[in-house]
């Protein structure tokens, strides 16, 4: 029987299990075994997926100006606080996300107040 080489077909190709994934904003590769980004952001908050409301609406678009004021002239900082359940944490990743893809030169890094 002659193998795949020799009968000028091409063999089945394994899945690569150690390819690393990439984030889909920045493209860098993703770390560890729960596949975090290197800045600690989390790439599935975006400003897409967050869910206006009255009482985030004020933070949103305060936010939602951040990137294009990458120097931090405009906000710096923002302290964003509010009750639980309100949209800080996506907020907060939606902007780190949204410079990293406008700003692929700028540093981003994501400190929770637990690892802080």
């Amino acid at each position: 029987m002659k193998t795949p080489k020799e009968q000028g077909t091409k063999s089945p190709q394994k899945p690569l299990r150690n390819m690393r994934k990439r984030c889909p904003h920045c493209h860098k590769a993703l770390e560890g075994p729960g596949r975090r980004h290197p800045s600690g952001l989390n790439s599935k908050y975006t400003f897409e997926g967050f869910r206006e409301d009255p009482i985030n609406q004020f933070a949103r678009n305060a936010a939602g100006n951040i990137p294009s004021y990458p120097q931090g002239k405009l906000f710096n900082p923002l302290v964003v606080y509010g009750e639980s359940n309100t949209g800080k944490t996506h907020l907060l990743h939606a902007v780190g996300n949204l410079v990293m893809v406008q700003h692929p030169e700028a540093q981003v890094l994501y400190v929770s107040a637990e690892s802080f």
